[in-house]
């Protein structure tokens, strides 16, 4: 529907232009007709000057809002490489399309060599979707060699996953490694653990605290239960959710339970 009315604006954008230009050369044409009967110092240029900047004005428009998203789409879709960005800021341009707010989206992009760059882009977005661009959050793009960038609306889930584990291992260090995540999301078990001790270290990283963490995890088999401790690293805003003798929710590969991760309860994440 949104795309029909895309071209449906269009349509008429254009014919505006097409009409303004038939005006504009039957006036030029009238003027001349006029100049040459009646002497030239009756022709006067102003009028056909304002029609032809307003001309221009129109076409620069249409340009902008419908013909160059067109290319720009075409261009992402024969040449583009899927990946996956993380928000680093969301600003109003104040400009709206079909009532639907355009934003300036900040982003860290993984690029095909598995860097991070730094982008930004213009995209439309609607109203539903405004609540999930919030900074740090994942966004799946798509971009090419022209600088051209865009949402990606069909996402490769697995790559897609893959290159936040590749992200989220470079940006915490103290965390779980990339191959620890893969395995994780692939052979781990959730389940609730108590939290029997919770010491702060007195270390920092940027906002998080430092603390050893040890928990009860209960056996599937009805077994003892076993007692396992690691260090991680805490936002304010988890501190609310791990407190001795409460329940956590946590990962852990079977064998491997004293590398199990926290399942972040506001992000559905593991720490």
């Amino acid at each position: 529907m949104k795309r029909v009315l895309v071209i449906a604006l269009a349509i008429v954008s254009i014919v505006a232009v097409l009409r303004s230009l038939a005006y504009m050369c039957k006036y030029l044409f009238d003027s001349l007709q006029d100049a040459s009967s009646y002497g030239w110092s009756n022709f006067t240029v102003i009028p056909f000057l304002l029609v032809l900047i307003s001309l221009l004005v129109a076409v620069i428009f249409v340009y902008h809002m419908f013909v160059k998203p067109i290319l720009v789409s075409k261009r992402l879709r024969n040449s583009g490489i899927s990946s996956i960005g993380f928000i680093t800021s969301v600003n109003e341009t104040g400009t709206r399309v079909d009532n639907q707010p355009m934003l300036q989206v900040g982003l860290e992009v993984i690029d095909e060599r598995g860097n991070l760059v730094t982008m930004e882009m213009k995209e439309v977005f609607s109203l539903v979707d405004l609540a999930a661009l919030q900074v740090g959050e994942p966004l799946p793009i798509i971009y090419n060699k022209y600088g051209d960038i865009g949402v990606d609306s069909k996402p490769d889930t697995k790559k897609l996953q893959d290159a936040i584990d590749l992200y989220q291992s470079q940006k915490d260090p103290n965390g779980p490694t990339y191959n620890e995540r893969v395995e994780m999301r692939e052979y781990g078990v959730r389940i609730l653990a108590t939290i029997v001790e919770l010491k702060p270290t007195g270390e920092k990283l940027d906002d998080k605290d430092a603390v050893i963490i040890a928990v009860e995890i209960p056996s599937h088999s009805g077994g003892e239960v076993k007692t396992v401790s690691k260090k991680t690293y805490l936002s304010v805003s988890m501190r609310q959710y791990v407190r001795l003798g409460g329940l956590i929710e946590i990962m852990y590969v079977v064998g491997k339970e004293e590398k199990f991760v926290i399942i972040n309860p506001l992000k559905r994440d593991i720490l």
